[in-house]
């Protein structure tokens, strides 16, 4: 098991800033939120709230790109094993740029043209006391392993809240089942997004019923619309799956394809938050009402030990030996949660892995679900 946190703010474009490491169950002193603005133009300035309630200078503001630094800094925000760059002057310009896996700098991740009165949002949040708890404890994992020699396990959590990420063991690669019709129904909504257009009946016919059903024919089906070989491949680097290996596009049983959780997260994360990729609202707003609509007998996983009210957007793999549950747990009114992916290998049977992958769900859901309500 490893425990990775960092804490930033969303800019509702999915882009994160980090402000300061804090370590697992840490709590800083100050108990004033913070007050971040910003426009639709990408204006934007991020202010300090002192204990007393008033707003104090910016603590983040700039004007665009600049060559004058007089600090960069190197942070790997996004988990990808490629370190950003956080670029500022001691006058306060500042920008922050994404780094490509090839170690080539990418567009702006952040940059603004100082304050501004037309916002089109003002977020309150505390960043000073967040906490982490990872629910994947030693002592969890270690009785996991004592119990089910035979089988393997991973799982990756991204709380929405926090921002606070938990792992069991991270380093696994399994066998997806169905759960990689995710990645097949997002690569579908790309396909007519690019098109302009929005699914056709036909295309409606078979995504639903792969999702909320899990019907395997119509990833096949699928596949062949939009022109087969290496079309599976060409979804895994579109949505930047690099733990994912296709199978499929050589006449193989797809469902035998090896993933990450963190991979399943990063996905869903993309398709159902927008944080980052390529799909437009209304096609995720698609694919959200397809994986709301799961039929009951499979709604089970992640769904374990969540309260009443929630919402829960899911896709099972159930196959053979294979147990895996992802998707995102939603809190009533709002748009926070978490996105969880389970993933087990190894089982006599499917049904087998079910109680366990749902014990797991529960250790996240007692910890988070419980939080998000407090």
């Amino acid at each position: 098991m490893i425990f990775r946190r960092s804490a930033f703010i969303g800019l509702g474009l999915g882009c994160l800033l980090p402000l300061f490491p804090l370590s697992a169950a840490a709590t800083y002193y100050e108990p004033a939120d913070e007050m971040f603005f910003y426009g639709d133009n990408g204006t934007f300035r991020y202010y300090d709230v002192g204990p007393e309630g008033r707003i104090g200078s910016p603590i983040l503001a700039g004007d665009g790109y600049t060559e004058g630094w007089s600090v960069i800094s190197a942070v790997d925000l996004d988990g990808d094993g490629q370190d950003e760059l956080f670029f500022y002057r001691a006058d306060g310009l500042f920008r922050f740029y994404d780094v490509k896996p090839n170690g080539s700098l990418g567009t702006p991740l952040l940059a603004g043209d100082g304050y501004s009165k037309d916002w089109s949002a003002v977020v309150a949040l505390n960043l000073d006391q967040v906490r982490c708890d990872d629910p994947f404890t030693a002592d969890r994992v270690a009785s996991l392993s004592r119990r089910f020699p035979s089988q393997s396990f991973t799982a990756y959590v991204y709380d929405t809240r926090s921002g606070c990420i938990f792992e069991m063991n991270p380093d696994s690669r399994l066998r997806t089942a169905s759960v990689f019709k995710v990645m097949v129904m997002a690569g579908t909504l790309l396909e007519v997004q690019n098109d302009g257009r929005l699914l056709s009946s036909w295309e409606l016919g078979q995504v639903t019923p792969m999702i909320t059903e899990s019907a395997n024919s119509p990833v096949r089906a699928l596949w062949n619309h939009f022109g087969g070989f290496p079309w599976f491949n060409r979804q895994a680097e579109i949505f930047g799956l690099e733990a994912t290996r296709p199978v499929g596009d050589s006449g193989g049983v797809w469902g035998t394809t090896t993933t990450s959780a963190e991979d399943q997260v990063e996905l869903l994360r993309q398709v159902l938050l927008g944080e980052s990729g390529p799909l437009r609202p209304e096609y995720r707003a698609e694919a959200w009402r397809q994986m709301t609509s799961v039929v009951p007998s499979q709604t089970w996983g992640i769904t374990s030990g969540v309260p009443s009210g929630w919402t829960v957007a899911q896709k099972n793999g159930f196959a053979g030996h294979i147990a895996n549950s992802v998707g995102f747990v939603q809190a009533p009114g709002g748009d926070e949660g978490y996105v969880i992916a389970i993933l087990s290998n190894g089982w006599p049977d499917w049904s087998r892995g079910v109680p366990v992958v749902e014990e797991i769900a529960r250790w996240v859901s007692a910890d988070l679900a419980r939080a998000l309500d407090s």
